[in-house]
């Protein structure tokens, strides 16, 4: 289960890249990961660090970390023996206190999404989800 903590840093990470994506200079960018670590830093009563660079965007702080933008890396030290998708990694979430890793991928179409899915199965998981959206 999510914590409230942590809940709110994903909405607040959610809604960050709209203020870096504003900011096209290096200056910009630092003023506005700065402002983006202050609303965090009250909000969880905690440190947090924010990195911006080529359209992604990283959160970490003592709960854990999150990631999200696009083409990120696949995770392979911590999702092993999980097969590497291949495909466009949108967004990795790791919390500490639970030892937990989410990973979201883009697939091409539902049918790839499947099969991977069936890989998955294939090594014994139980638990699973696709999400779809029509596009």
């Amino acid at each position: 289960m999510i914590s409230t903590k942590n809940l709110t840093l994903i909405i607040i990470v959610l809604i960050f890249p709209l203020f870096s994506i504003a900011c096209t200079e290096k200056a910009e960018e630092k003023i506005g990961n700065e402002i983006g670590e202050k609303v965090l830093e009250k909000t969880l009563d905690e440190d947090v660090d924010i990195d911006t660079k080529d359209k992604n965007v990283s959160v970490e702080n003592s709960d854990g970390s999150f990631e999200a933008g696009e083409n990120l890396e696949w995770p392979s030290d911590k999702m092993n023996p999980l097969p590497n998708p291949k495909k466009n990694i949108v967004s990795v979430s790791e919390l500490s206190e639970d030892n937990s890793i989410l990973v979201s991928a883009e697939f091409d179409d539902s049918k790839e999404a499947r099969e991977y899915l069936q890989d998955v199965k294939d090594l014994g998981y139980k638990q699973h989800s696709i999400e779809e959206n029509g596009e």
